[in-house]
C-alpha cells in the first residue's frame, strides 16, 4: 500500500471548489480500538446518523426543494454504503466528498482515523480534518535503546516498518539489518573486579550513546522524518 494514509475509493476528481454544486463532506471515525464501536449499534453510527440529522435541520431552512431532495439521497447512500462495508475495508476512518450533482464522488479509507465524526454541507471544500489526518501521519522515527544496540523504526500513516540496516552496534560502529542481529548480539565481558566492570560499562555507555547519536542523525535526513520517539 501506498506511504499515504489516503487509500482512495471512488470516481471523479476531489475538487468540490471547482463547482457551485454543494457538497456533502463526511469524516467518519470508524476506528475499531474504540471500544465504543463494538457495541451491537457502533458509535461512530449514530454519530453519523446525528451529524445527517443536524446538517439536515439547518439546510432545511434555506435551500430550494430540488436542493432538498438531492441531500436527503446522498445522505441515505452516505449510512447504507458504509454499513455495508466489511469493517476491515471501513479501516480505522472513512472521509467522502460526493457533489449533490455527482460530478464529485470521492471517498478515501483512513489508516489514521479523524479526530471525531463529523458532516458538512457546504458548496466550499471542507478538508481541515483530512490535513489533520495527513499531518498526524508525517514520517516518524522510533528509537529503541538497549544495553547493546540502538535499533530504528519507521512510522507512517498508521503503520511501522523495519528499513533495511535499521541497527546500530557500538562495534563495529554502522548500521546493520536487525534480523542479522537477533540471537546474536555483541561479546559479553569476561571476568573482571566489580568496580573496574562498572566503570567500564559506564565509559562504554557514554561513548556508545555519543556515537549512536551522529550516526542517528544521519539517518533522519535519509528517511525523511519530521519527528521523533525514543524508548527502551
Amino acid at each position: 500500500m501506498a506511504d499515504d494514509p489516503l487509500d482512495g475509493d471512488g470516481a471523479g476528481t476531489c475538487n468540490p471548489g471547482a463547482r457551485r454544486a454543494r457538497a456533502q463532506f463526511a469524516y467518519i471515525r470508524t476506528d475499531p480500538r474504540d471500544p465504543a464501536n463494538t457495541a451491537a449499534t457502533p458509535k461512530w453510527l449514530v454519530e453519523l446518523r446525528n451529524g445527517l440529522r443536524e446538517v439536515a435541520d439547518t439546510a432545511n431552512e434555506e435551500e430550494p426543494r430540488r436542493q432538498r431532495l438531492a441531500r436527503h439521497e446522498l445522505s441515505a447512500r452516505a449510512e447504507n454504503e458504509v454499513l455495508a462495508l466489511d469493517p476491515r475495508d471501513r479501516a480505522r476512518g472513512q472521509a467522502w466528498f460526493i457533489t449533490s450533482d455527482g460530478a464529485v464522488n470521492r471517498r478515501f479509507t483512513l489508516q489514521l482515523p479523524p479526530r471525531a465524526t463529523l458532516v458538512r454541507w457546504d458548496d466550499r471544500p471542507f478538508v481541515t480534518p483530512l490535513v489533520d489526518v495527513v499531518d498526524r501521519g508525517r514520517p516518524t522515527g522510533l528509537v529503541l535503546v538497549s544495553a547493546e544496540a540502538i535499533r530504528l523504526l519507521h512510522w507512517q500513516a498508521g503503520r511501522v516498518e523495519q528499513p533495511e540496516e535499521s541497527l546500530y552496534e557500538l562495534e563495529p560502529g554502522q548500521w546493520r539489518d536487525y534480523d542479522a542481529y537477533v540471537g546474536h548480539p555483541g561479546p559479553k565481558p569476561g571476568g573482571m573486579h566489580v568496580a573496574t566492570f562498572y566503570q567500564r560499562i559506564d565509559e562504554w555507555r557514554q561513548r556508545f550513546l555519543a556515537e549512536a547519536a551522529v550516526a542517528i542523525g544521519q539517518r533522519v535526513t535519509e528517511f525523511g522524518w519530521h519527528r521523533g520517539a525514543a524508548g527502551r
